[in-house]
């Protein structure tokens, strides 16, 4: 009386059917978690270059005792003056090659591209526009980043002048 029940074709192709959704499914959500993963890398990378140049000019300028703008043929470049015992020294902040660049100097010197091309990197950029005709105590900024987006900035400074 010892009767064993023989497994059904039909019982075995609903284990394999369910473990086959169920790889599918764990596939298809790795797929899916990896797309996001890849967006928000981007967009954090994305974000991390626009507030860095912002800031680090930003930054800059607040430590300066005065500003001005220099036309040269790499464009804008923001001298911020700053006196250390009686000698004039000057932060340039400019785009060169895509980088904005920073060169600390004597504002004795004057300036020119192959001066300017001694300057350090500090992250990627592709323009700098600036203007101080707005007020006297207020610049405005225009940076414009390597994939095309840009920031207009209005900065209100003091200069010891």
């Amino acid at each position: 009386m010892n009767e064993r029940q023989q497994p059904h074709i039909i019982d075995v192709i609903f284990v394999l059917a369910l473990f086959g959704a169920f790889a599918f499914s764990a596939v298809m959500l790795i797929i899916a978690g990896s797309s996001i993963y890849r967006n928000t890398i981007n967009n954090m990378q994305a974000n991390f270059e626009t507030r860095t140049s912002s800031s680090y000019i930003c930054e800059k300028m607040r430590q300066g005792d005065n500003i001005e703008v220099i036309e040269t043929e790499l464009g804008d470049v923001l001298a911020i003056h700053k006196i250390v015992e009686r000698h004039d020294y000057a932060t340039y902040l400019y785009v060169n090659k895509g980088y904005l660049c920073e060169l600390y100097a004597s504002a004795d010197k004057e300036l020119s591209t192959g001066m300017l091309a001694a300057g350090q990197k500090i992250t990627e950029l592709e323009s700098l526009s600036a203007n101080l005709d707005l007020s006297d105590s207020v610049i405005e900024l225009n940076l414009k980043h390597e994939d095309g987006s840009a920031n207009r900035l209005l900065l209100s400074y003091y200069s010891g002048e």
